[in-house]
Protein backbone atom coordinates (compact mmCIF):
# COMPACT_ATOMS: atom_id res chain seq x y z
CA UNK A 1 0.00 0.00 0.00
CA UNK A 2 1.05 3.45 -1.32
CA UNK A 3 1.55 5.86 1.71
CA UNK A 4 0.69 9.33 2.08
CA UNK A 5 -0.63 9.61 -2.07
CA UNK A 6 -3.18 12.36 -1.94
CA UNK A 7 -1.33 14.89 -2.07
CA UNK A 8 1.99 13.37 -1.12
CA UNK A 9 3.36 14.57 2.49
CA UNK A 10 5.93 12.60 4.38
CA UNK A 11 4.46 10.62 7.34
CA UNK A 12 7.49 10.94 9.34
CA UNK A 13 9.85 13.90 10.25
CA UNK A 14 13.27 13.22 9.54
CA UNK A 15 16.73 15.33 11.13
CA UNK A 16 19.88 13.67 10.18
CA UNK A 17 23.57 15.32 10.42
CA UNK A 18 27.26 14.40 10.28
CA UNK A 19 30.48 16.17 10.52
CA UNK A 20 32.41 15.89 7.18
CA UNK A 21 36.13 16.39 8.48
CA UNK A 22 38.25 14.93 5.69
CA UNK A 23 39.26 16.30 2.60
CA UNK A 24 37.81 15.14 -1.00
CA UNK A 25 39.59 17.14 -3.66
CA UNK A 26 37.82 15.93 -6.57
CA UNK A 27 33.69 15.98 -7.46
CA UNK A 28 33.59 12.98 -9.14
CA UNK A 29 32.30 10.62 -6.64
CA UNK A 30 35.24 9.01 -6.15
CA UNK A 31 36.50 7.62 -2.63
CA UNK A 32 35.62 6.39 1.12
CA UNK A 33 31.86 6.40 2.92
CA UNK A 34 32.38 5.02 6.65
CA UNK A 35 35.04 1.94 6.03
CA UNK A 36 37.74 1.11 4.18
CA UNK A 37 40.70 3.51 2.98
CA UNK A 38 40.50 6.85 4.15
CA UNK A 39 36.82 8.40 4.77
CA UNK A 40 36.14 11.02 2.42
CA UNK A 41 32.18 11.15 1.79
CA UNK A 42 29.92 10.91 4.88
CA UNK A 43 26.46 9.71 5.06
CA UNK A 44 23.96 12.87 6.04
CA UNK A 45 21.02 11.45 5.36
CA UNK A 46 19.63 7.76 4.89
CA UNK A 47 16.39 7.37 2.85
CA UNK A 48 13.62 5.39 4.06
CA UNK A 49 11.97 1.98 3.44
CA UNK A 50 9.28 3.62 1.14
CA UNK A 51 11.92 6.84 0.53
CA UNK A 52 12.13 10.24 2.16
CA UNK A 53 11.74 13.84 0.76
CA UNK A 54 14.64 16.21 1.33
CA UNK A 55 14.45 19.55 2.03
CA UNK A 56 17.22 21.32 2.96
CA UNK A 57 20.55 21.12 4.73
CA UNK A 58 21.93 23.60 7.01
CA UNK A 59 25.79 24.05 7.60
CA UNK A 60 27.59 25.39 10.76
CA UNK A 61 31.29 26.02 10.64
CA UNK A 62 31.45 25.72 14.53
CA UNK A 63 34.52 25.74 16.99
CA UNK A 64 35.55 23.54 19.84
CA UNK A 65 37.25 26.52 22.17
CA UNK A 66 35.21 29.73 20.41
CA UNK A 67 38.06 31.48 19.32
CA UNK A 68 39.77 29.37 16.53
CA UNK A 69 39.50 30.82 12.73
CA UNK A 70 37.52 28.38 11.27
CA UNK A 71 38.91 28.03 7.42
CA UNK A 72 36.52 28.61 4.18
CA UNK A 73 35.87 25.56 2.47
CA UNK A 74 32.90 24.47 0.36
CA UNK A 75 30.73 21.54 1.47
CA UNK A 76 29.88 19.34 -1.70
CA UNK A 77 26.50 16.74 -1.44
CA UNK A 78 26.06 13.85 -3.50
CA UNK A 79 23.39 11.18 -4.55
CA UNK A 80 24.82 7.35 -3.62
CA UNK A 81 23.49 3.62 -3.53
CA UNK A 82 26.91 2.87 -0.98
CA UNK A 83 26.51 3.75 2.31
CA UNK A 84 30.15 1.92 3.35
CA UNK A 85 33.11 1.34 1.54
CA UNK A 86 34.55 2.52 -1.92
CA UNK A 87 32.51 4.75 -4.03
CA UNK A 88 33.08 6.04 -7.34
CA UNK A 89 31.12 8.13 -10.38
CA UNK A 90 29.07 4.91 -11.56
CA UNK A 91 27.18 4.99 -7.84
CA UNK A 92 27.65 8.62 -6.58
CA UNK A 93 26.61 11.43 -8.41
CA UNK A 94 27.40 15.06 -7.67
CA UNK A 95 24.42 17.59 -7.26
CA UNK A 96 25.51 20.80 -5.47
CA UNK A 97 27.97 22.71 -3.54
CA UNK A 98 27.99 25.51 -0.74
CA UNK A 99 31.42 27.88 -0.25
CA UNK A 100 31.80 28.25 3.42
CA UNK A 101 34.01 31.55 4.25
CA UNK A 102 36.20 31.67 6.68
CA UNK A 103 35.43 33.37 9.68
CA UNK A 104 36.97 33.82 13.30
CA UNK A 105 34.53 33.26 16.32
CA UNK A 106 34.56 35.74 18.86
CA UNK A 107 31.90 35.35 22.10
CA UNK A 108 29.30 38.19 20.93
CA UNK A 109 29.14 37.23 17.62
CA UNK A 110 27.30 34.19 16.14
CA UNK A 111 28.68 32.38 13.33
CA UNK A 112 27.23 32.13 9.96
CA UNK A 113 24.37 29.65 8.78
CA UNK A 114 24.35 28.23 5.31
CA UNK A 115 21.14 26.52 4.15
CA UNK A 116 21.31 24.74 1.05
CA UNK A 117 17.72 24.80 -0.94
CA UNK A 118 17.66 20.57 -1.91
CA UNK A 119 13.88 19.77 -1.92
CA UNK A 120 14.00 16.40 -3.50
CA UNK A 121 12.50 13.06 -2.85
CA UNK A 122 15.35 10.26 -2.25
CA UNK A 123 14.58 6.67 -2.91
CA UNK A 124 14.77 3.78 -0.86
CA UNK A 125 18.24 1.77 -0.61
CA UNK A 126 19.88 5.78 -1.74
CA UNK A 127 21.95 8.06 0.61
CA UNK A 128 22.59 11.71 0.53
CA UNK A 129 26.44 12.08 1.16
CA UNK A 130 28.64 15.22 1.78
CA UNK A 131 32.26 15.94 2.09
CA UNK A 132 35.10 19.44 2.46
CA UNK A 133 37.19 20.44 -0.01
CA UNK A 134 39.56 21.78 2.88
CA UNK A 135 40.61 19.46 5.77
CA UNK A 136 38.98 22.03 9.07
CA UNK A 137 41.55 23.84 11.39
CA UNK A 138 42.47 22.03 14.39
CA UNK A 139 39.51 22.57 17.05
CA UNK A 140 37.09 23.57 14.44
CA UNK A 141 34.30 21.64 12.21
CA UNK A 142 31.23 21.95 10.27
CA UNK A 143 28.15 20.49 11.36
CA UNK A 144 25.83 19.38 8.36
CA UNK A 145 21.85 19.07 9.36
CA UNK A 146 19.53 17.57 6.97
CA UNK A 147 15.75 18.28 7.23
CA UNK A 148 13.49 16.21 5.73
CA UNK A 149 10.90 13.29 5.77
CA UNK A 150 10.05 9.73 5.00
CA UNK A 151 7.45 8.49 3.03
Amino acid sequence: MAANTEPIYTGTPKVQSCTPVLVSAGTDGAGFVVSGGTVTHYIAFTAGSNGSYIKEARIKAATTNGTTAVSATSIRFYISTVASGAVSGADTHFITEVAIPAFTPAAATASPDFIVPLNFALESGKYLLCNTGVVAAANTFYKVTVFGGDY
